[in-house]
Formats: C-alpha cells, structure tokens, sequence
C-alpha cells in the first residue's frame, strides 16, 4: 500500500473526511485503513455517482491500471497518482516514474497530483491543495470523442496500398 495508517488517519482528522471504497476487503492482502468504509460492489452507474460526489480519488497503490482516474477527472474529481519508483539520476523526469497509473503521468494539478509513495508531507499537501481547488468536469483532447473519431478516419481512409507502395520507392531510391 502506498500510504500507511497514519496517513489515513491524519488526512480524516485535518481534513473531516471520510475514506470510501468499492470493492477493498480486510483480509487476504494489504491492510485496509480502519477509516475506510466499503461500499462493497458496485455496478458502474452506483460507482460513478460514488465518485462524482467525491472530493478525491486517492491511488493506494494498486490495481496498476484503471479507468477509475480518467472516469474521476471526467466527473471533476481530481487524483492523487502515488509514484512507487524515480530514475535515481534523473528523479524529477516523469516519463522515467513508475506509478500507479502511468497513464495519468502526463497531467499536472490542478488534475493530477503525483505523490511519492510514503511521502506523508506530500500526501497532505496535495490534499490541502485540491481541497482548496475544486475542479470542473475535465476530459483531455485526446480523450475526446472527435479525437477518437478522426484516429479511426484516418485508419478506415488512407490508402494503405498507396502508402506502401510510395514507402518501398523511397527505399529503393
């Protein structure tokens, strides 16, 4: 887990919230935050009206992937992303980080807030920040319908056999 009991129990504390999760058990794995109250499973509409009244969504350090921090920002729920490991000579690169959800490494507070795991300072003060700076609804470019569509127009309407033909020229050139 990437922040410990304390962690949990401070943030409650300054903070007055309160922890929740979906599908977290007590037993067979890592320590569940005794502030933790599960809301047990959940089909997808139950979670995302969870979340969309949500203050945060804190990465605890697994799964390693999901769509739960990209459905959070599309909801104005900002995420605090926990950084597991740093390239020793070049630490404060992003693209060398492995965290919880790579995929998020590319967005920055407002939206994103990369956290080194353990750090406890850092944690409260991403916490702080966001609580301080609420966003609205937040879909990246990329992530938008148009953007979807015009990558599969662009596969599904240029001429492949076109293109390798003009490729192949240009190696034998």
């Amino acid at each position: 887990m990437a922040w410990s009991q304390d962690d949990f129990t401070s943030i409650a504390q300054n903070f007055s919230l309160e922890f929740v999760g979906t599908t977290c058990r007590r037993t067979g794995g890592p320590d569940v935050p005794i502030e933790l109250k599960s809301l047990g499973f959940m089909n997808q509409d139950a979670f995302l009206d969870a979340v969309a009244h949500s203050k945060v969504m804190l990465g605890i350090g697994r799964p390693r992937i999901s769509p739960s921090p990209w459905q959070a920002l599309c909801l104005g729920v900002p995420f605090i992303n926990p950084v597991k490991r740093t390239n020793p000579a070049d630490p404060s690169n992003q693209l060398k980080w492995t965290t919880q959800h790579d995929t998020t490494r590319i967005l920055s507070p407002p939206y994103v807030y990369h956290v080194q795991a353990g750090d406890s300072e850092a944690l409260m003060d991403a916490f702080q920040k966001i609580l301080e700076n609420p966003i609205d609804r937040f879909i990246p470019e990329h992530m938008l319908f148009s953007s979807m569509q015009n990558r599969v127009a662009y596969l599904v309407d240029r001429d492949g056999k076109k293109l390798a033909l003009k490729k192949k020229q240009s190696k034998l050139s």
